[in-house]
Protein backbone atom coordinates (compact mmCIF):
# COMPACT_ATOMS: atom_id res chain seq x y z
CA UNK A 1 0.00 0.00 0.00
CA UNK A 2 1.27 3.48 -0.79
CA UNK A 3 0.76 6.37 1.61
CA UNK A 4 -1.87 9.05 1.05
CA UNK A 5 -1.86 12.54 2.52
CA UNK A 6 -5.18 13.35 4.19
CA UNK A 7 -6.05 16.90 5.13
CA UNK A 8 -8.36 16.15 8.07
CA UNK A 9 -6.86 16.48 11.53
CA UNK A 10 -6.55 13.27 13.51
CA UNK A 11 -8.24 13.15 16.89
CA UNK A 12 -6.61 10.34 18.82
CA UNK A 13 -9.16 7.76 19.86
CA UNK A 14 -9.16 4.29 21.34
CA UNK A 15 -10.05 1.43 19.00
CA UNK A 16 -13.58 0.09 19.35
CA UNK A 17 -14.03 -2.25 22.28
CA UNK A 18 -14.47 -5.93 21.56
CA UNK A 19 -18.12 -6.89 21.63
CA UNK A 20 -17.43 -10.40 22.93
CA UNK A 21 -14.65 -12.81 23.76
CA UNK A 22 -12.99 -14.12 20.61
CA UNK A 23 -13.13 -17.86 19.95
CA UNK A 24 -9.65 -17.58 18.38
CA UNK A 25 -6.45 -17.46 20.42
CA UNK A 26 -2.88 -16.93 19.22
CA UNK A 27 0.41 -18.05 20.77
CA UNK A 28 3.56 -16.31 19.53
CA UNK A 29 6.12 -18.76 18.10
CA UNK A 30 8.88 -16.50 16.89
CA UNK A 31 10.24 -13.97 14.45
CA UNK A 32 12.56 -14.00 11.45
CA UNK A 33 13.98 -10.99 9.61
CA UNK A 34 14.68 -10.92 5.86
CA UNK A 35 17.45 -8.41 5.08
CA UNK A 36 16.41 -5.15 3.46
CA UNK A 37 18.86 -5.73 0.60
CA UNK A 38 17.80 -9.34 -0.08
CA UNK A 39 17.66 -10.02 -3.84
CA UNK A 40 16.12 -13.00 -5.63
CA UNK A 41 16.29 -13.51 -9.40
CA UNK A 42 17.63 -9.98 -9.78
CA UNK A 43 14.76 -8.32 -7.88
CA UNK A 44 14.77 -6.83 -4.40
CA UNK A 45 12.55 -8.72 -2.00
CA UNK A 46 10.01 -6.64 -0.10
CA UNK A 47 6.71 -4.79 -0.14
CA UNK A 48 4.85 -7.97 0.82
CA UNK A 49 1.11 -7.31 0.92
CA UNK A 50 -0.45 -10.76 0.49
CA UNK A 51 0.35 -14.44 0.99
CA UNK A 52 -0.77 -17.77 -0.43
CA UNK A 53 0.39 -21.33 0.32
CA UNK A 54 0.90 -24.39 -1.86
CA UNK A 55 0.68 -27.29 0.60
CA UNK A 56 1.80 -29.92 -1.93
CA UNK A 57 4.99 -28.03 -2.77
CA UNK A 58 5.36 -26.54 0.75
CA UNK A 59 5.84 -23.22 -1.03
CA UNK A 60 4.58 -19.74 -0.16
CA UNK A 61 3.62 -17.08 -2.70
CA UNK A 62 4.06 -13.46 -1.62
CA UNK A 63 2.76 -10.54 -3.65
CA UNK A 64 4.96 -7.43 -3.69
CA UNK A 65 3.44 -3.96 -4.02
CA UNK A 66 6.37 -2.31 -5.80
CA UNK A 67 4.85 0.05 -8.39
CA UNK A 68 7.91 -0.24 -10.62
CA UNK A 69 8.04 -3.99 -11.30
CA UNK A 70 4.80 -5.87 -10.57
CA UNK A 71 5.90 -9.25 -9.22
CA UNK A 72 5.33 -12.09 -6.82
CA UNK A 73 7.90 -14.09 -4.90
CA UNK A 74 8.08 -17.70 -3.78
CA UNK A 75 9.68 -18.67 -0.49
CA UNK A 76 10.03 -21.52 2.00
CA UNK A 77 9.29 -21.24 5.73
CA UNK A 78 10.59 -24.02 7.98
CA UNK A 79 8.28 -24.64 10.95
CA UNK A 80 9.47 -28.21 11.55
CA UNK A 81 10.53 -27.51 15.14
CA UNK A 82 7.33 -25.63 15.96
CA UNK A 83 9.08 -22.26 16.04
CA UNK A 84 10.34 -19.53 13.70
CA UNK A 85 13.86 -18.18 13.91
CA UNK A 86 16.29 -16.34 11.63
CA UNK A 87 17.38 -18.75 8.92
CA UNK A 88 13.99 -20.48 8.72
CA UNK A 89 12.87 -18.36 5.74
CA UNK A 90 14.43 -19.07 2.33
CA UNK A 91 13.74 -16.98 -0.79
CA UNK A 92 13.18 -19.11 -3.90
CA UNK A 93 12.15 -16.99 -6.89
CA UNK A 94 10.70 -13.74 -8.23
CA UNK A 95 8.20 -13.65 -11.12
CA UNK A 96 7.06 -10.55 -13.02
CA UNK A 97 3.48 -10.57 -14.23
CA UNK A 98 2.00 -8.85 -17.27
CA UNK A 99 -0.89 -6.70 -18.35
CA UNK A 100 -3.63 -8.04 -20.64
CA UNK A 101 -1.38 -7.46 -23.69
CA UNK A 102 1.20 -9.83 -22.10
CA UNK A 103 3.62 -6.92 -21.78
CA UNK A 104 5.00 -5.62 -18.46
CA UNK A 105 2.92 -3.01 -16.68
CA UNK A 106 4.08 0.55 -17.20
CA UNK A 107 5.91 2.01 -14.18
CA UNK A 108 3.63 3.40 -11.45
CA UNK A 109 0.50 1.95 -13.03
CA UNK A 110 -0.14 -1.00 -10.72
CA UNK A 111 -0.28 -1.57 -6.95
CA UNK A 112 -0.80 -5.33 -6.38
CA UNK A 113 -1.97 -6.28 -2.87
CA UNK A 114 -3.77 -9.66 -2.67
CA UNK A 115 -2.96 -13.15 -3.92
CA UNK A 116 -4.75 -16.53 -3.98
CA UNK A 117 -3.49 -19.86 -5.32
CA UNK A 118 -6.29 -21.68 -7.13
CA UNK A 119 -6.76 -25.49 -7.19
CA UNK A 120 -5.87 -25.48 -10.91
CA UNK A 121 -2.45 -24.06 -10.08
CA UNK A 122 -3.15 -20.55 -11.37
CA UNK A 123 -2.96 -17.39 -9.29
CA UNK A 124 -5.50 -14.66 -8.59
CA UNK A 125 -4.09 -11.18 -8.02
CA UNK A 126 -5.95 -8.19 -6.57
CA UNK A 127 -4.72 -4.63 -7.07
CA UNK A 128 -5.55 -1.19 -5.75
CA UNK A 129 -6.41 1.77 -7.91
CA UNK A 130 -3.40 3.95 -8.73
CA UNK A 131 -4.67 7.52 -8.82
CA UNK A 132 -6.71 8.06 -11.96
CA UNK A 133 -4.40 5.89 -14.07
CA UNK A 134 -5.47 2.35 -13.29
CA UNK A 135 -8.55 0.80 -11.64
CA UNK A 136 -8.74 -1.73 -8.85
CA UNK A 137 -8.93 -5.23 -10.35
CA UNK A 138 -8.96 -9.00 -9.74
CA UNK A 139 -7.15 -11.01 -12.43
CA UNK A 140 -6.01 -14.57 -13.04
CA UNK A 141 -2.42 -15.44 -14.01
CA UNK A 142 -0.44 -18.60 -14.55
CA UNK A 143 2.71 -19.17 -12.52
CA UNK A 144 4.90 -17.62 -15.21
CA UNK A 145 3.06 -14.30 -14.83
CA UNK A 146 1.04 -14.63 -18.04
CA UNK A 147 -2.35 -12.89 -17.90
CA UNK A 148 -5.30 -15.28 -18.39
CA UNK A 149 -8.55 -13.55 -17.46
CA UNK A 150 -10.22 -10.91 -15.28
CA UNK A 151 -13.20 -10.65 -12.96
CA UNK A 152 -15.91 -8.16 -13.85
CA UNK A 153 -15.74 -5.36 -11.28
CA UNK A 154 -18.50 -2.79 -11.91
CA UNK A 155 -16.61 0.27 -13.18
CA UNK A 156 -19.44 2.71 -12.48
CA UNK A 157 -19.36 1.81 -8.77
CA UNK A 158 -15.68 1.13 -8.15
CA UNK A 159 -13.59 2.85 -10.84
CA UNK A 160 -12.68 6.48 -9.97
CA UNK A 161 -11.71 7.29 -13.56
CA UNK A 162 -15.38 7.69 -14.52
CA UNK A 163 -16.24 10.13 -11.73
CA UNK A 164 -13.75 11.74 -9.34
CA UNK A 165 -16.35 11.62 -6.55
CA UNK A 166 -16.98 7.89 -6.87
CA UNK A 167 -15.05 4.64 -6.75
CA UNK A 168 -12.02 3.42 -4.87
CA UNK A 169 -9.80 5.93 -3.15
CA UNK A 170 -6.13 6.05 -4.17
CA UNK A 171 -4.33 3.37 -2.16
CA UNK A 172 -7.72 2.21 -0.93
CA UNK A 173 -8.79 -0.45 -3.43
CA UNK A 174 -8.65 -4.24 -3.21
CA UNK A 175 -6.20 -4.97 -0.42
CA UNK A 176 -6.96 -8.65 0.21
CA UNK A 177 -8.28 -11.83 -1.37
CA UNK A 178 -9.36 -15.00 0.42
CA UNK A 179 -11.31 -18.06 -0.77
CA UNK A 180 -13.55 -20.25 1.34
CA UNK A 181 -12.44 -23.80 2.13
CA UNK A 182 -13.90 -25.48 -0.97
CA UNK A 183 -13.06 -22.65 -3.38
CA UNK A 184 -16.67 -21.97 -4.28
CA UNK A 185 -16.50 -18.37 -3.01
CA UNK A 186 -13.95 -15.59 -3.12
CA UNK A 187 -13.89 -12.58 -0.80
CA UNK A 188 -12.19 -9.35 -1.88
CA UNK A 189 -11.93 -6.48 0.59
CA UNK A 190 -11.33 -2.80 -0.02
CA UNK A 191 -8.85 -1.17 2.33
CA UNK A 192 -10.75 2.11 2.63
CA UNK A 193 -14.25 3.51 2.01
CA UNK A 194 -15.44 4.13 -1.51
CA UNK A 195 -15.69 7.85 -2.22
CA UNK A 196 -19.49 7.72 -2.47
CA UNK A 197 -19.68 5.80 0.83
CA UNK A 198 -17.80 8.44 2.82
CA UNK A 199 -17.24 11.85 1.29
CA UNK A 200 -15.48 13.28 4.36
CA UNK A 201 -12.74 10.87 5.41
CA UNK A 202 -12.34 11.46 9.16
CA UNK A 203 -10.13 8.81 10.77
CA UNK A 204 -11.10 9.89 14.27
CA UNK A 205 -14.27 7.85 13.60
CA UNK A 206 -14.74 4.25 12.37
CA UNK A 207 -14.86 4.11 8.57
CA UNK A 208 -16.72 1.64 6.29
CA UNK A 209 -14.81 -0.65 3.93
CA UNK A 210 -16.63 -3.07 1.63
CA UNK A 211 -16.11 -6.83 1.43
CA UNK A 212 -17.25 -8.32 -1.89
CA UNK A 213 -18.27 -11.97 -2.22
CA UNK A 214 -17.91 -13.68 -5.61
CA UNK A 215 -19.02 -17.05 -6.92
CA UNK A 216 -15.71 -18.53 -8.08
CA UNK A 217 -17.30 -20.60 -10.85
CA UNK A 218 -19.37 -17.85 -12.46
CA UNK A 219 -17.18 -14.99 -11.19
CA UNK A 220 -20.32 -13.01 -10.47
CA UNK A 221 -20.62 -10.92 -7.33
CA UNK A 222 -23.13 -12.56 -4.98
CA UNK A 223 -23.02 -10.32 -1.89
CA UNK A 224 -21.36 -7.30 -0.36
CA UNK A 225 -20.79 -6.46 3.31
CA UNK A 226 -19.65 -3.50 5.39
CA UNK A 227 -16.57 -3.76 7.60
CA UNK A 228 -15.97 -0.89 10.05
CA UNK A 229 -12.29 0.00 10.24
CA UNK A 230 -11.12 1.33 13.61
CA UNK A 231 -9.92 4.82 14.48
CA UNK A 232 -6.43 6.30 14.58
CA UNK A 233 -4.47 6.07 17.83
CA UNK A 234 -1.33 7.83 16.52
CA UNK A 235 -0.84 11.15 14.77
CA UNK A 236 1.67 12.17 12.12
CA UNK A 237 4.74 14.31 12.59
CA UNK A 238 4.36 16.95 11.17
CA UNK A 239 0.67 17.15 12.09
CA UNK A 240 -0.37 17.78 8.47
CA UNK A 241 1.60 14.75 7.26
CA UNK A 242 0.21 11.55 5.77
CA UNK A 243 -1.48 8.92 7.90
CA UNK A 244 -4.10 6.19 7.68
CA UNK A 245 -5.69 3.02 8.94
CA UNK A 246 -7.28 0.36 6.80
CA UNK A 247 -8.45 -3.21 6.38
CA UNK A 248 -5.11 -4.65 5.26
CA UNK A 249 -5.92 -8.35 5.01
CA UNK A 250 -8.72 -10.84 5.44
CA UNK A 251 -8.36 -14.62 5.71
CA UNK A 252 -11.11 -17.27 5.80
CA UNK A 253 -11.33 -19.43 8.94
CA UNK A 254 -14.55 -21.41 8.43
CA UNK A 255 -18.20 -20.89 7.49
CA UNK A 256 -18.75 -17.15 7.57
CA UNK A 257 -15.76 -16.46 9.85
CA UNK A 258 -12.51 -14.69 9.07
CA UNK A 259 -9.48 -13.11 10.64
CA UNK A 260 -8.87 -9.49 9.68
CA UNK A 261 -5.76 -7.37 9.94
CA UNK A 262 -5.80 -3.62 10.59
CA UNK A 263 -2.60 -1.57 10.50
CA UNK A 264 -1.99 2.13 11.11
CA UNK A 265 0.67 4.34 9.59
CA UNK A 266 1.65 7.96 10.12
CA UNK A 267 4.41 10.15 8.78
CA UNK A 268 7.34 10.37 11.18
CA UNK A 269 6.07 7.36 13.15
CA UNK A 270 7.57 3.91 12.69
CA UNK A 271 10.03 4.85 9.99
CA UNK A 272 12.86 2.35 9.69
CA UNK A 273 13.09 0.40 12.94
CA UNK A 274 10.03 1.97 14.57
CA UNK A 275 6.77 0.16 15.37
CA UNK A 276 3.32 0.59 13.87
CA UNK A 277 0.02 -0.29 15.59
CA UNK A 278 -1.34 -3.63 14.32
CA UNK A 279 -4.43 -5.54 15.45
CA UNK A 280 -6.00 -8.85 14.44
CA UNK A 281 -9.76 -9.38 14.75
CA UNK A 282 -12.15 -12.31 14.44
CA UNK A 283 -14.89 -11.39 11.94
CA UNK A 284 -18.26 -13.01 11.32
CA UNK A 285 -20.80 -12.37 8.58
CA UNK A 286 -23.68 -13.63 10.74
CA UNK A 287 -26.31 -10.92 11.04
CA UNK A 288 -24.51 -8.56 8.62
CA UNK A 289 -26.56 -6.80 5.94
CA UNK A 290 -25.99 -7.63 2.29
CA UNK A 291 -25.39 -4.20 0.73
CA UNK A 292 -24.79 -5.37 -2.84
CA UNK A 293 -27.73 -3.27 -4.04
CA UNK A 294 -26.52 -0.12 -2.29
CA UNK A 295 -24.52 2.08 -4.61
CA UNK A 296 -23.73 4.42 -1.71
CA UNK A 297 -23.85 3.67 2.00
CA UNK A 298 -25.87 5.94 4.29
CA UNK A 299 -24.64 4.75 7.69
CA UNK A 300 -27.74 2.73 8.58
CA UNK A 301 -26.25 -0.58 7.43
CA UNK A 302 -25.57 -3.48 9.81
CA UNK A 303 -21.86 -4.28 9.46
CA UNK A 304 -20.00 -7.52 10.06
CA UNK A 305 -19.15 -8.27 13.68
CA UNK A 306 -15.51 -8.05 14.68
CA UNK A 307 -13.86 -9.06 17.95
CA UNK A 308 -10.29 -8.29 18.97
CA UNK A 309 -7.98 -11.32 18.93
CA UNK A 310 -4.58 -9.69 19.43
CA UNK A 311 -3.18 -6.19 19.85
CA UNK A 312 0.41 -6.39 18.70
CA UNK A 313 1.54 -3.89 21.33
CA UNK A 314 1.36 -6.92 23.64
CA UNK A 315 4.26 -8.48 21.70
CA UNK A 316 6.69 -5.66 22.46
CA UNK A 317 9.36 -7.13 24.69
CA UNK A 318 9.27 -10.39 22.73
CA UNK A 319 10.17 -8.49 19.55
CA UNK A 320 11.99 -5.16 19.28
CA UNK A 321 9.45 -3.60 16.95
CA UNK A 322 6.09 -4.29 15.33
CA UNK A 323 6.39 -4.29 11.55
CA UNK A 324 4.05 -2.65 9.08
CA UNK A 325 2.09 -5.85 8.50
CA UNK A 326 -0.24 -6.31 5.53
CA UNK A 327 -0.18 -10.09 4.94
CA UNK A 328 -1.99 -12.72 6.99
CA UNK A 329 -2.17 -16.45 6.19
CA UNK A 330 -3.30 -19.66 7.88
CA UNK A 331 -0.42 -21.96 7.01
CA UNK A 332 0.42 -25.64 7.56
CA UNK A 333 -0.25 -27.64 10.70
CA UNK A 334 2.38 -27.34 13.42
CA UNK A 335 4.01 -30.43 14.99
CA UNK A 336 1.49 -30.25 17.88
CA UNK A 337 -1.48 -30.27 15.47
CA UNK A 338 -2.45 -26.63 15.79
CA UNK A 339 -2.78 -24.33 12.79
CA UNK A 340 0.01 -21.89 12.04
CA UNK A 341 -0.76 -18.23 11.42
CA UNK A 342 1.91 -16.44 9.40
CA UNK A 343 2.32 -12.68 9.00
CA UNK A 344 4.77 -10.78 6.79
CA UNK A 345 5.19 -7.02 6.80
CA UNK A 346 5.34 -4.59 3.91
CA UNK A 347 8.80 -3.18 4.58
CA UNK A 348 8.40 -0.29 2.10
CA UNK A 349 11.90 -1.31 0.96
CA UNK A 350 13.47 0.77 3.77
CA UNK A 351 13.98 -1.82 6.53
CA UNK A 352 14.26 -5.60 7.04
CA UNK A 353 11.06 -7.57 6.43
CA UNK A 354 9.61 -8.98 9.65
CA UNK A 355 8.03 -12.46 9.51
CA UNK A 356 5.97 -13.58 12.52
CA UNK A 357 4.43 -16.98 13.27
CA UNK A 358 1.72 -17.89 15.77
CA UNK A 359 -0.03 -21.08 16.80
CA UNK A 360 -3.75 -20.59 16.31
CA UNK A 361 -6.46 -22.31 18.35
CA UNK A 362 -10.11 -21.94 17.38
Amino acid sequence: MRHLAIAAAVALAAPPAASAQSTVSLEFLGEALIPQDAVVDGHTFGGVSGLAYDADAELYYAIGDDLENARFFTLKIDLGDGRLDDGDVTLESAVLFNDIDQKPFAPKSLDPEGIVLLPNGNILVAAEAVGDRFPAFIREYDKTGRHLSAFHVDPLRYDPRFDENRGARPSGGFESLTPNADFTKLYAAFEKPLKQDLAEYDLSKPTPARILEFDLETREKTAEYVYMVGTMTIEPDPKDGWFGRGLNDLVWIDDGRFLSLERQYAQGIAAGEGSRPVQVFEVTLEGAENVADKDALDGSETPVTKTLVLDFDDLLGQVKRIGSHEALLIGPKLPDGRDSLIMIEDNDFDRPTQVLVFAMSR
